[in-house]
């Protein structure tokens, strides 16, 4: 999933299933060994819920260092169908830490979405300058009367 149709290399890593596996060529460790890269069909979270007339109600992201393509490419869910759900982050992943966790943050703004960690409202100060190495963030529509 990401922000919009397309073909993509995926690089795999057998070694080290919960982060070796992305979008993005990350710098593995001595003890991982990269099992392959592969070309992959891409898809937005809006085209699959317009394909298959969904309404979303809870969405889980996990996309290994790719959060704020996938973000980008569920903006009508997020503005019309406003679910509930949780962003794992890999800011080890990203290029510019600080500038990719603003522009998400940015963005989850804009969806007018309510963001917590273990049900405590974080700030955007927080949000950008967390110091681990992945993080989860639950996020919550915020309705107006």
């Amino acid at each position: 999933v990401s922000e919009k149709p397309g073909f993509a290399t995926f690089y795999a890593d057998v070694a080290d299933v919960h982060t070796g596996n992305s979008l993005v060529e990350l710098h593995l460790d001595k003890n991982s060994t990269r099992s392959g890269a592969y070309q992959v069909q891409l898809i937005s979270v809006d085209q699959l819920r317009t394909e298959n007339n969904l309404k979303i109600d809870f969405l889980k992201i996990d996309a290994e260092g790719v959060e704020l393509e996938v973000l980008k490419g569920a903006r009508n869910t997020f503005l019309i169908d406003r679910p509930k759900g949780t962003l794992g982050l890999h800011p080890f992943a990203y290029t510019d830490k600080q500038q990719t966790l603003s522009a998400i943050w940015e963005l989850l703004q804009e969806y007018k979405l309510l963001l917590q960690v273990e049900g405590i409202t974080i700030s955007k100060e927080q949000f950008c300058t967390r110091k681990e190495r992945v993080f989860d963030i639950e996020f919550l529509p915020q309705y107006t009367s």
